[in-house]
């Protein structure tokens, strides 16, 4: 028998609902899933599967957010300062090997001729900063086995809210890029969180 997409289930179970309310929810989907399987057919059933999820994952996210408490928000809390913490110290890491490397071709000597504002260095930085933002979603999400998806898109929503105050107090970067740094760590730490759930077994 066919099952149901295993990704977005897999989606709604990171959304840290109460278990027994997201059980019930998820069994809901597969039960609807499995006769509109038998109806519909395949391609059919998957998008049905695919709308009631985007459908269902407000509820779910609505439901963590009721049983919210002063201990789960001290525990996401932690969950992002050790994902922020781990991903600053491989990225100064990286960063010096990048930087040894560099110096040593002289390419570094040939970046700095470049102004900051440059529109190519700085559509470049923003193409690198997928990179790390993904990255911590990732950790962030590893970190947190009970609300994976929480973690990862509050450590977003942190590094968003301290790009959006640095761009507040720097004025050599045109608009434009700073908006564009707060959808990059927004859109690259979800990314990061879900790539970390799709991989989980159930």
């Amino acid at each position: 028998m066919i099952a149901p997409p295993r990704i977005p289930t897999s989606l709604l179970e990171g959304l840290g609902a109460d278990q027994e309310f997201r059980d019930a929810v998820i069994g809901d989907l597969a039960e609807e899933f499995a006769i509109r399987l038998e109806y519909d057919g395949v391609d059919a059933a998957r998008r049905w599967y695919y709308r009631e999820v985007i459908r269902t994952a407000p509820h779910l996210l609505r439901n963590w957010a009721w049983r919210l408490r002063p201990r789960e928000v001290a525990r996401v809390a932690g969950v992002v300062l050790a994902s922020y913490v781990t991903v600053a110290m491989i990225g100064a890491l990286i960063a010096k090997i990048v930087m040894s490397v560099t110096a040593a071709f002289d390419v570094a000597l040939t970046l700095q001729r470049l102004p900051v504002t440059n529109p190519i260095m700085l559509a470049a930085a923003l193409f690198l900063g997928l990179l790390p933002s993904t990255f911590g979603g990732y950790v962030a999400a590893r970190f947190d086995a009970k609300s994976p998806l929480i973690s990862a898109l509050a450590l977003g929503m942190m590094w968003a809210s301290a790009a959006a105050i640095a761009g507040a107090i720097d004025t050599a970067f045109p608009m434009w890029y700073k908006l564009a740094v707060l959808f990059v760590l927004t859109i690259g730490t979800t990314v990061g969180g879900i790539l970390r759930v799709r991989g989980t077994p159930a």
